[in-house]
């Protein structure tokens, strides 16, 4: 599944950078880049280490090596206007094993074209069930730095709260990375979210106290506050 996020995810960026360089907006075309490649290299090459390297079986190599050497290839493209030097160095090397009939055997990299968005490729579904996965395990690291728990410390069970009665299915092939990558032993579900989340609200103090400087009703008005922003939630 983390295959078709990254594709879908590069198609996205291209939409977006042919879009933004079309109207000479390239302002925009940075910051895009820039969090693809935290994404491939945060999320998708450190979930599929274990492919990558051959530590699953052949075929999980080879297909994960390919998407990767795809996307990295496609990607030095759209960068290629920004970084030309360093992209076309990199592009030298990864030229020695692209078929010299493929329209990508070139030169240099400054004689490809931007490729064409493949809009087979785009899958909406699987981007909003891996931002869900992401969302869960830096919510899970974040529990565990305040715990002062080493991620190398297995736990037995993770609890993932939401109303949502579907998640759980939605998240179903994505178990094993979340797993891995928070070491727990046993993932659960629980939708009574009441059961383990207490919403507050509180007034600004600091905000309305010298707006109500030297009125003597202010403790009065507090108590108003905080007894109608209680009974809303």
């Amino acid at each position: 599944m983390t295959d078709k996020w990254i594709q879908s995810a590069l198609q996205n960026l291209i939409r977006n950078v042919r879009k933004e360089q079309g109207e000479y907006k390239l302002y925009n075309v940075v910051p895009p880049l820039i969090k693809f490649l935290e994404n491939l290299t945060n999320w998708y090459v450190r979930l599929n280490r274990t492919r990558i390297k051959g530590e699953v079986d052949d075929i999980n190599m080879e297909v994960s090596l390919n998407v990767l050497f795809d996307v990295l290839l496609k990607i030095n493209v759209l960068m290629s206007p920004v970084v030309p030097y360093i992209t076309d160095m990199m592009y030298q090397n990864m030229k020695l094993v692209i078929s010299k009939d493929s329209k990508f055997s070139q030169p240099s990299i400054h004689h490809i074209f931007i490729p064409d968005v493949n809009e087979k490729l785009v899958n909406n579904k699987v981007a909003e069930q891996m931002t869900k996965v992401m969302s869960i395990i830096e919510t899970a690291r974040k529990l565990r730095e305040q715990k002062n728990m080493s991620l190398k410390q297995p736990i037995m069970s993770l609890t993932v709260v939401n109303k949502e009665k579907e998640l759980f299915d939605e998240l179903a092939p994505f178990l094993n990375y979340i797993r891995e990558e928070i070491n727990v032993e046993d993932i659960k579900h629980e939708q009574n979210v009441d059961k383990y989340v207490k919403l507050e609200a509180l007034p600004n103090l600091p905000v309305l106290g010298p707006k109500f400087k030297g009125n003597k009703s202010f403790g009065d008005v507090k108590k108003e506050i905080i007894k109608l922003t209680t009974e809303q939630l």
